[in-house]
């Protein structure tokens, strides 16, 4: 199994990722800025799991827990100010990447911006991983399958309106 790093493991979205995972027989490493946190987390969830301090400032202190093939959960937001540093890390690592973004103009910036890299780079990115946008993803990724060689692009619109 590749090597699982959730950054941003002590927040709540982090935590319950890690939760999930260690239920599924997962032992992810734990990243994040506060090392004495990190190292708490990891007591209380059984006490030998992998930490790991980055900073969503320093993409290099990402990039160094990272591992080629790996795969980075990223859940440190707002995504608009701190998310380009776990992007830049897991094309850098060659590592796969997921977040739990829910910012669209940073859901465009992985796609448009990051994503041709990405995928020279072998690097999977799957951005927008969060509960409020899973289905219309899904939605999408079935129309295409659906659609056949001729269809390329899917747009999905979220609208929010007065009930």
């Amino acid at each position: 199994m590749s090597r699982i790093v959730v950054f941003g493991a002590t927040g709540l979205t982090g935590r319950m990722t890690v939760e999930a995972l260690l239920r599924r027989g997962v032992r992810p490493v734990l990243a994040g800025r506060d090392r004495a946190r990190l190292g708490a987390l990891a007591a209380e969830l059984g006490g030998d799991l992998e930490t790991a301090q980055a900073s969503a400032e320093d993409p290099a202190s990402i990039t160094a827990v990272l591992k080629k093939d790996g795969v980075l959960v990223t859940t440190v937001g707002p995504f608009s100010r701190f998310g380009s540093a776990a992007a830049e890390a897991a094309i850098a690592a060659r590592a796969h990447y997921v977040d739990s973004a829910g910012e669209p103009s940073f859901n465009r910036r992985i796609i448009e911006d990051y994503g041709p890299r990405a995928a020279a780079a072998g690097v999977v990115m799957l951005p927008a991983f969060a509960p409020e946008w899973v289905l219309g993803s899904v939605a999408g990724a079935l129309a295409l399958e659906e659609a056949g060689h001729e269809a390329v692009r899917v747009d999905t619109g979220y609208f929010v309106v007065d009930a």
